[in-house]
């Protein structure tokens, strides 16, 4: 399995720095990518490469201020998705880069985001208790 890690921050309004696409990235590359995005705005992708039509998946982390929101796409074709679920956050629709998501679906805690990375990047996938 082939894993590929890439990501932006943005810069400024309507500009984006994008870090170097990493193949099969290992805990400290997890890391360096949390660190910048970790309070800012930005974007972690990982993608699963030369793997069967039917476990294509990627893996995404939104950033937004100290706030994540992870987006496990299961499957391409279908739009199947899993994010994790905070059960404390409010009931109601938030703005995350641009696009409108449920509350529940962020957290602040970067131990979260970390593990959801480093378990995808290992088995090229997400389990089912940490997102729904």
């Amino acid at each position: 399995m082939k894993v590929i890690m890439g990501g932006f921050v943005a810069s400024e309004i309507g500009k984006r720095q994008y870090f170097p696409q990493i193949i099969n990235p290992g805990p400290k590359d997890i890391d360096d990518f949390l660190l910048q995005v970790a309070s800012r705005h930005g974007c972690i992708s990982v993608e699963l490469e030369d793997v069967p039509e039917e476990a294509d998946a990627d893996l995404t982390l939104f950033s937004q201020q100290g706030e994540f929101l992870l987006v496990l796409n299961e499957k391409w074709d279908t739009g199947v998705v899993r994010t994790f679920e905070n059960q404390t956050a409010p009931n109601e629709f938030v703005e995350v880069h641009g696009n409108v998501f449920h509350a529940r679906d962020l957290f602040r805690d970067i131990a979260i985001a970390r593990a959801a990375l480093l378990e995808f990047c290992q088995r090229g996938d997400v389990s089912r208790t940490l997102l729904k």
